[in-house]
């Protein structure tokens, strides 16, 4: 059992009920503190070690008010006082005396019988690694060994930049492994592909039989009635190679794999419009609302998902369209009313369009990222933004 994987917010006293009657040790992804670390010098510095040496090597929960014995298991739920006060000195100390900063480090107080709070440290896996104590002149970089931790040694420092480093090529062949997957499944009908990769992409995160995460599958959130979502009605999420499905081959799914990489299909009609006479022209029409609302409903869902597993990654997008060639797009202006197509833009020549991949933080604000790659879709074809969505990014209908 771990905490590990469930939002702050939702960690109560039986989670830690739950870890005493597992008998749960400490592990590298776990630390257990009986009491509140001390203000004077030298217990500032075991804090800034702890947490940096967690970040340094796979990331994880220190929890403060958790009584453990000499094996470092679990015994006690003790929790502490002052706790609101206590998590922004550990935020605030973190960030003055760490350099690199730690991105997505939070310190939650999760409240327990008796009106004490077990602080919970979630200590993301770190992208900036190797992280430094700097407190009053110290410069050591510490790193996490089951329950011990010790100064990294040059070839720790040397492996943690190059891990770092090696990220993005990891996605990149991922990508790649996977467009060679789907090619051959695209068939001949238009398709529109939209995903979000965590960059630990060799990271296990996902069990494919927790039955909350397969409920927000089937129930995503934040969804548009009767609009382009990710819902299916009455359809319920099964087991994969892969991970979990959901939807309808040769229509709509969407696909949560093992390692967090969340994928959307859509073919067919759901995504072509009338076809419409400007001129002596004659176009047919890409769906403009089903390309903006289908990427916000899936980054929404998204959203959702890595927040229940306690995914603080940046994820890297993409957004692909294939069969597309001779289709055009114009804005619609609601009510089936289109904008005038640009005189220099025509049906789309080539077979596939696929937006360059991007990086984003989190998915936080999942409209605000839909925005941005739907506004690359709209200038292929010769616009300068998409429609729907207002100045400040959000997806909204007139």
């Amino acid at each position: 059992m771990s905490l590990q994987g469930k939002p702050l917010e939702a960690i109560t006293e039986a989670d830690f009920q739950g870890l005493i009657e597992n008998q749960v040790r400490e592990s590298q992804t776990l630390e257990y503190k009986r009491d509140p670390y001390g203000r004077g010098d030298e217990q500032v510095r075991e804090m800034l070690r702890d947490i940096s040496s967690l970040a340094n090597a796979f990331g994880g929960d220190l929890l403060i008010g958790i009584g453990e014995n000499e094996e470092g298991v679990a015994v006690d739920i003790l929790g502490i006082e002052n706790a609101e006060q206590e998590a922004t000195r550990i935020i605030s100390s973190s960030v003055s005396n760490l350099q690199e900063r730690i991105l997505g480090l939070r310190a939650w107080p999760a409240p327990i019988e008796g009106g004490r709070h077990v602080i919970v440290v979630r200590i993301p896996r770190s992208l900036r690694a190797p992280h430094m104590v700097t407190f009053k002149g110290l410069n050591q970089s510490w790193i996490r060994h089951d329950r011990q931790k010790s100064p990294m040694s040059i070839q720790e420092i040397r492996e943690a930049r190059l891990r770092v480093e090696g990220l993005m090529p990891q996605v990149d062949r991922f990508r790649k492994e996977r467009k060679i997957e789907i090619l051959p499944q695209t068939g001949s009908s238009p398709c529109y592909i939209v995903s979000a990769t965590p960059i630990f992409v060799n990271t296990e995160v996902l069990d494919v039989g927790d039955r909350k995460l397969r409920h927000l599958l089937e129930h995503p959130p934040d969804q548009r009635q009767g609009g382009f979502v990710v819902g299916f009605d009455r359809a319920t999420s099964q087991p994969t190679l892969h991970g979990l499905t959901i939807g309808y081959e040769g229509w709509k799914h969407v696909e949560l794999f093992r390692n967090g990489h969340l994928e959307l299909w859509v073919e067919g009609d759901s995504l072509l419009d009338r076809s419409v006479k400007i001129g002596d022209r004659e176009f047919s029409l890409l769906r403009a609302l089903a390309l903006c609302e289908y990427p916000v409903s899936l980054f929404r869902l998204g959203k959702a998902i890595y927040s229940y597993l306690g995914l603080n990654d940046p994820v890297v997008i993409s957004v692909s369209m294939y069969n597309i060639q001779g289709l055009a797009l114009a804005k619609d202006a609601g009510d089936g009313i289109y904008l005038e197509l640009p005189g220099y833009v025509t049906p789309c020549r080539e077979k596939y369009l696929e937006i360059p991949p991007g990086q984003v933080t989190s998915l936080d604000e999942p409209d605000k990222v839909a925005k941005r790659f739907v506004d690359r879709i709209w200038q292929a074809f010769g616009y300068e933004r998409a429609p729907f969505f207002d100045d400040e990014g959000t997806f909204r209908l007139q």
